[in-house]
């Protein structure tokens, strides 16, 4: 029930998102945006991140560090999300990133629900869910090679300032790991820029709010679920 901003850059896609959200009576608070990949500046990084895969003995973990624009388009999760807060189309303080299948377990359920905040949230610091306990003092050339996850992608949430700030921070965590002849997914970049090593490097001015899974759930979903609130809906103008 959430307002829902959608970047995509596939007219299928975006025709279904259109019709599905017309059945829903949801086209009130939905906005398609309409994109050229290339505008984003992850895509102007897809031959650098070709070259560090091509990188003879560099570790193929598909798609990650096989195909790059795979990789380019976890990154531009961090650059849609600062699209998205500068244009504030629906006048609000939060914002989050929502892979498209976060909620695919309740594919077939009737009931409506919306995100809230998480609870205990820290408006300076960047939600995400923590997926591994793992030490700070790992090196980036074992993360990315290795594949490591510490931190998940598929949600995180932030207020105005913070997307604005943590979208500059993670770009030039980006091209700093490239220069390294690093690059994976956006969890790695996360790892790594967190690390001992990374924080001396990139000396990070936003700091992650790590939400820790409880319970017998599935460890990748635990702060969506967290935020999530079933509503009754009676009428469109509730929710307007």
């Amino acid at each position: 029930m959430n307002p829902l901003v959608i970047y995509t850059d596939c007219v299928q896609f975006r025709d279904l998102i259109t019709k599905e959200r017309s059945e829903g009576k949801l086209e009130y608070q939905t906005e398609l945006v309409f994109i050229n990949r290339t505008s984003l500046w992850p895509f102007s990084l897809l031959d650098k991140i070709k070259q560090v895969y091509s990188q003879p003995g560099y570790p193929a973990h598909y798609p990650n560090t096989v195909n790059p624009s795979y990789s380019a388009a976890q990154h531009a999760k961090y650059a849609v999300v600062a699209d998205a807060v500068r244009r504030n189309l629906y006048n609000t303080s939060y914002f989050a990133w929502l892979d498209i299948g976060y909620f695919r377990d309740l594919i077939g359920s009737n009931q409506y629900f919306e995100l809230k905040i998480p609870p205990n949230f820290d408006s300076s610091r960047l939600a995400v869910n923590l997926i591994s306990h793992l030490g700070m003092n790992t090196r980036p050339y074992s993360i990315f090679r290795s594949n490591v996850v510490w931190v998940g992608g598929g949600l995180f949430i932030g207020t105005r300032n913070v997307v604005i700030e943590f979208e500059k921070l993670y770009e030039r965590a980006v091209l700093y790991f490239l220069d390294q002849k690093l690059m994976n997914s956006d969890q790695q970049v996360l790892y790594s820029l967190y690390s001992q090593e990374g924080r001396k490097a990139l000396k990070p001015n936003i700091e992650l709010q790590l939400y820790t899974p409880t319970g017998g759930g599935n460890p990748w979903f635990y702060l969506g679920y967290l935020c999530r609130k079933v509503v009754n809906r009676t009428k469109v103008e509730e929710f307007i």
